[in-house]
């Protein structure tokens, strides 16, 4: 009997349950919902009569209203379910308006070179999930990636689009910041300021042979440049993506080796719109990874 009760809780109820947490009063949640006060009441009332214990109550000394323990229970579970409405109503939008482009990519890629992309190619639908592996590309969840390092895996279709040069970054005021290139051996003894120990990074900091004294190993390329700006040591990253305040420079290394390559990735039976695919090829051609940009 009482999971048929239950059963005759409406969508609009728990909506009206949240904006009332969220305002604090009935009126303010009317005034939202634009429906009446009375009517908010009304439906307050229809789910407490459905789930059978109150799930609003005044706050002692205010004319406000607060959810009672079972009323908060029962908000966590009405986000999950309006989140999963509005999961399944941008699906069937897709529907109307035909598939999006689904592509991997990762922080420095999507903030630098992805938009100049799609923004060639004319993708009007496009879903980009930064942090998703080759592995996305097999087994169909993405079209189409770019990474760092190449796959090796016989469904994919792998091209090397990019030398991701590394580049030290040094305080501008820094005598290393004369130099036009700088040498492994300018780093060595230097304290170092670096992302973290990934593979392409050690076999770059190994391939120099560099023995710095570490200062830091940070989350990532971008967390360099406060530590160098404080006098924390000196910056050894990729280019792709970096930007620096104006108090900073980035220095290309003398050896061109110094470098992560960047993959982009498909299946092999894929079918990709040939304007992204040419639009891929012919922004890398154009954009070195060793162009950067630098605030001021």
């Amino acid at each position: 009997m009482h999971d048929q009760c239950w059963r005759g809780v409406q969508l609009r109820d728990l909506i009206a349950l949240q904006v009332v947490a969220e305002e604090g009063s009935f009126v303010a949640a009317a005034r939202r919902l634009a429906y009446t006060q009375p009517a908010v009441s009304g439906q307050i009332r229809a789910l407490e009569r459905c789930v059978g214990v109150r799930v609003l109550e005044r706050v002692r000394g205010s004319r406000s209203v607060a959810p009672t323990e079972a009323g908060r229970i029962l908000i966590g579970h009405a986000a999950a379910i309006t989140g999963r409405l509005a999961a399944a109503c941008a699906e069937i939008e897709s529907l109307r308006d035909g598939p999006a482009l689904r592509i991997g990519s990762f922080r420095e890629l999507s903030t630098s070179l992805l938009p100049e992309i799609l923004a060639s190619a004319a993708v009007e639908r496009v879903d980009v999930r930064d942090g998703a592996d080759a592995g996305a590309v097999v087994n169909g969840e993405l079209d189409a990636a770019f990474t760092v390092g190449v796959p090796a895996a016989a469904a994919l279709l792998a091209d090397v689009v990019l030398s991701d040069r590394y580049v030290v970054v040094a305080r501008r005021r820094d005598p290393l910041a004369e130099r036009a290139v700088v040498r492994a051996a300018d780093l060595a003894g230097l304290p170092l300021v670096a992302p973290p120990a990934g593979r392409h990074q050690v076999a770059v900091e190994t391939m120099l042979g560099l023995e710095p004294v570490l200062a830091r190993r940070v989350d990532d390329s971008g967390h360099v440049a406060g530590f160098v700006a404080a006098g924390l040591g000196y910056g050894l990253v990729p280019a792709l993506g970096l930007t620096l305040p104006p108090q900073l420079v980035a220095l290309a290394l003398d050896d061109p080796a110094a470098a992560r390559p960047i993959a982009f990735v498909r299946r092999r039976e894929a079918e990709l719109p040939e304007r992204f695919e040419a639009a891929v090829f012919a922004v890398c051609r154009r954009r070195s990874a060793g162009a950067l940009r630098a605030a001021g």
